[in-house]
């Protein structure tokens, strides 16, 4: 399903230095030549919201390089699991969630929605280790077929849809998983 694709690695995170919290982005490509930055300094921020702009930034990249399918891989499973999982509820909520609080950093949850429904691309995720990217990179470029990314969850566009909240609930498997999960009301 993604052979073929660009592939984004990315990561965010967040530290103290010199006593002062820093955060940062690094993103690699594969499968697509850029000229484009692999790292960004965010400043005092946190890794949650470093691992969004990791997303959001990676994006924007896609955009500007004209990419309109990618793999996002990433082992952050916040970031993933918030724009599988989580962001068409939160969506619905006005971007509260379960228990009725704004969700933290939404501001770039839904600049990223809107610049994926905008630009009409398709995100496949993949989840990958927790280590170096780069190292990464160079293992997977030796031992396996470049072409292969594995298995993916894929958050994709359809012609017709206006968002995320709807693509998501007219993939056939989510919709499934939806039933599974679903109490029945008796």
């Amino acid at each position: 399903m993604c052979k073929g694709l660009p592939r984004a690695y990315i990561d965010g995170c967040a530290f103290l230095h010199e006593g002062r919290p820093q955060a940062g982005v690094g993103i690699i490509w594969v499968g697509h030549h850029t000229t484009e930055p692999n790292h960004y300094q965010l400043g005092p921020k946190t890794s949650q919201y470093a691992e969004i702009a990791a997303v959001l930034i990676t994006l924007q990249q896609a955009t500007a390089l004209d990419i309109k399918q990618l793999v996002i891989c990433s082992y952050s499973n916040y970031a993933r699991q918030s724009f599988i999982s989580h962001l068409p509820v939160w969506k619905e909520n006005g971007m509260k969630n379960a228990r009725n609080k704004e969700v933290k950093h939404s501001e770039l949850f839904l600049a990223c929605d809107h610049l994926t429904t905008e630009q009409g691309m398709v995100v496949y995720w993949k989840k990958t280790h927790a280590v170096c990217a780069v190292t990464q990179r160079q293992k997977r470029e030796r031992c396996e077929d470049p072409q292969s990314c594995g298995e993916t969850l894929h958050l994709g566009r359809k012609p017709n849809d206006t968002d995320l909240a709807t693509m998501q609930d007219q993939d056939p498997d989510l919709h499934t998983i939806r039933e599974l999960v679903t109490p029945v009301l008796w």
